[in-house]
């Protein structure tokens, strides 16, 4: 059916040159399929979702791999170290990926419309921009049906930046398909798994992209000016090593927040979408599931973290706290600024001025839920989960801040 899709008789097949084929993503793919038969538990509409989920994913792969088998000018471009934007979900990744995306002089962010639908019909693109643009937003509008209040949680537009899990998800290795499918054992696998492969392809997506930029403007902009890529997804903080391999020069934005905070924000989010694909929604069990993971996965990031800065990569890293991005987020602006040494242009604070009076927190409204009434949380079980308590030690109790409520304005 992807095949079918992407208008294609068989699959490309990109071969590194060591030989080897690259399509590790099999793998993935068959403990996604179990997963998806003996635990999903699927509705009819789950499987009609969980199904044009992956068909429209591995369509979009085998797109690009053509392309890039096809195209020497994609394979011959050189893609500097990103500005990559992580740390767990409900920390404010969303909005400041937005926010740094306001400086388009500096940062080429991915909009949603163009991940959705990467290929010009035409190249270079342009006449057919519109046509991506509206199935883009027809595509978006069908999902906002099916979860109905969704951009309280996680907004989302057509011409908005989005998130790298995209293209994980065209390598079956993305969180958000045993988060979105209800498969917790994909999930709990996944995590166990050296993710280097997606990061290899990942380059190759940013390749087309850079490369779609050049045909679009008549050819490569003046040596050192071209736009860094500003990235973003919270599944990030579960493969440093494997990003700071493939992107040694990367420039890491970390958001903290405390997990209590993050934990209750996190577990409606998945549990309203476990609530589009099955009826079997059980939130005490959805709590047990993402809090082991996610506790297991912070005591990871903090340990890989640990290894990397020993290895040389301390300054890859600037540490941003959720309240201050609440309370002064062009403060944080600057700090990050500062420690990449970026110029921040007038015409940049500008457009973040204008972003941030658009866009004040709580926008789409404010979920509402309580953690121990809800999923069965108490504070003595977040306090007995190591990976949260090493990680609030270490990134949130050093920090001297108000509660976050006191200046409800921003920051999702």
């Amino acid at each position: 059916g992807a095949l079918k899709k992407a208008g294609l008789e068989r699959e490309p097949v990109v071969v590194t040159d060591d030989g080897d084929d690259e399509r590790e993503y099999l793998p993935a793919l068959r403990v996604l399929l179990e997963c998806l038969s003996q635990e999903a538990s699927l509705t009819q509409l789950g499987r009609l979702v969980a199904q044009g989920t992956m068909t429209f994913s591995l369509a979009n792969r085998f797109k690009l791999d053509y392309l890039y088998t096809q195209d020497h000018n994609i394979r011959k471009q050189k893609v500097r170290g990103p500005l990559v934007i992580l740390g767990l979900a409900r920390t404010g990744t969303t909005f400041l990926h937005g926010l740094l995306a306001q400086d388009t002089a500096s940062f080429r962010c991915l909009r949603h419309w163009e991940l959705m639908s990467p290929i010009p019909d035409k190249l270079p693109g342009g006449d057919d921009v519109k046509t991506r643009v509206a199935e883009a937003k027809y595509g978006l509008e069908n999902f906002m049906k099916l979860a109905p209040n969704f951009a309280a949680f996680h907004p989302m537009g057509v011409d908005e930046p989005e998130e790298c899990v995209v293209i994980f998800q065209q390598e079956c290795a993305a969180v958000s398909l045993g988060v979105c499918l209800n498969c917790p054992g994909y999930y709990k696998w996944l995590l166990q798994q050296d993710l280097g492969f997606v990061l290899r392809r990942h380059r190759r997506v940013l390749q087309h992209y850079q490369a779609m930029d050049d045909r679009n403007t008549k050819g490569p902009p003046p040596e050192g000016s071209r736009r860094q890529f500003v990235l973003k997804t919270p599944q990030y903080v579960f493969m440093l090593p494997e990003l700071l391999k493939e992107y040694p020069d990367a420039q890491i934005v970390w958001t903290h927040r405390a997990p209590s905070e993050v934990i209750v924000s996190y577990l409606a989010l998945a549990t309203k979408l476990a609530g589009i694909v099955t009826d079997d929604v059980d939130p005490s069990r959805i709590a047990s599931t993402h809090l082991q993971v996610l506790n297991s996965g912070l005591a990871k990031a903090l340990k890989d973290r640990e290894n990397l800065e020993k290895k040389g990569f301390r300054d890859n890293f600037c540490d941003v706290h959720f309240t201050r991005l609440c309370q002064e987020p062009m403060a944080v602006v600057r700090q990050i600024y500062r420690h990449f040494d970026k110029k921040l242009s007038a015409e940049a604070e500008g457009k973040m001025e204008t972003y941030l009076k658009n866009n004040k927190r709580y926008k789409h409204g404010k979920p509402l839920v309580d953690l121990k009434g809800t999923f069965g949380v108490t504070e003595s079980d977040m306090k007995a989960a190591a990976g949260f308590a090493e990680y609030t030690k270490v990134y949130i109790q050093p920090q001297t801040t108000s509660n976050t409520e006191e200046n409800p304005e921003r920051a999702t």
